[in-house]
């Protein structure tokens, strides 16, 4: 069944494996799918649609405006897919998807123990986790998750990619290793991998850092600041720790341990 040109659907699979492509309009699009209901609707209230019980759906974003998509998780376990490009949130029996969408958000507020995968473009991205929600972005597209209990971004796809991970109020551990840092705090995992810029904010409570590989030096140090080299594969900036534990420091199979004033900001970096 097509529909064209209504300014009101509301419609009912009932039952059965069904599949659903909804479009967008030439204005600003506001679209939200979950396992049991899609809406779409844009600013100029000039439509509003309604589609419920459909297991397969499909958004798209190509007629223009800035649109907006939600997807929503389910009871159980789900994953949740953030591209450049498009959206994906999956889980038993359904699929969601988004294609296109200048502004994309996951939610995971139903239950289960739920995934969030993000994923840079060709230009200078920025990821930032924090114990509510995750964002990568850039001037050209906008990617937020939101209470996942397992989030792993991914720098991939060029240009120079900045990762922040910042702490909670209790204590938290941060683990950085060549091309990887990654935040647990409480039941929640947060990674951010291969990016070339990481930065490390404690949030509070006894938060430690171990450093495994790279080698710390104090302050703010840049790239191509001897002694880090202008192609280092990450550098990290470390900054309210409570302590701060190196492994195998450059690679020489020494280690020590960092207590570091409240206020002071440490680099690491590896080669």
């Amino acid at each position: 069944m097509e529909v064209r040109s209504a300014e009101k659907i509301t419609m009912d699979a009932k039952g059965g494996t069904d599949e659903l492509t909804v479009y967008d309009s030439a204005g600003d699009d506001v679209m939200t799918a979950s396992p049991n209901q899609v809406t779409a609707t844009n600013s100029a209230s000039a439509y509003s649609h309604v589609a419920r019980n459909f297991e397969q759906v499909r958004m798209i974003s190509s007629a223009g405006g800035e649109d907006v998509a939600s997807l929503y998780d389910s009871s159980g376990d789900d994953v949740f897919t953030g591209t450049p490009s498009y959206g994906e949130m999956v889980g038993s029996g359904y699929k969601l998807r988004a294609e296109g969408f200048r502004y994309l958000h996951g939610y995971a507020l139903a239950g289960g123990t739920d995934t969030a995968m993000l994923y840079d473009s060709p230009g200078d991205d920025e990821y930032v986790g924090t114990p509510d929600y995750n964002i990568m972005r850039n001037s050209n597209f906008y990617i937020r998750a939101k209470y996942f209990d397992y989030v792993h971004a991914y720098a991939t796809a060029g240009g120079y990619d900045r990762a922040t991970l910042k702490g909670t109020s209790g204590s938290d551990k941060f683990i950085l290793e060549a091309n990887l840092a990654r935040l647990n705090s409480g039941s929640y995992v947060h990674r951010a991998k291969f990016f070339e810029e990481i930065t490390i904010r404690g949030g509070g409570g006894q938060d430690i850092a171990y450093v495994n590989g790279g080698t710390v030096l104090p302050g703010v140090v840049a790239r191509g600041t001897p002694p880090v080299p202008a192609d280092a594969s990450q550098i990290a900036y470390l900054q309210q720790l409570y302590k701060i534990q190196v492994t195998n420091e450059g690679g020489t199979g020494s280690n020590r341990t960092i207590r570091p004033a409240a206020d002071a900001v440490f680099s690491a970096y590896w080669p």
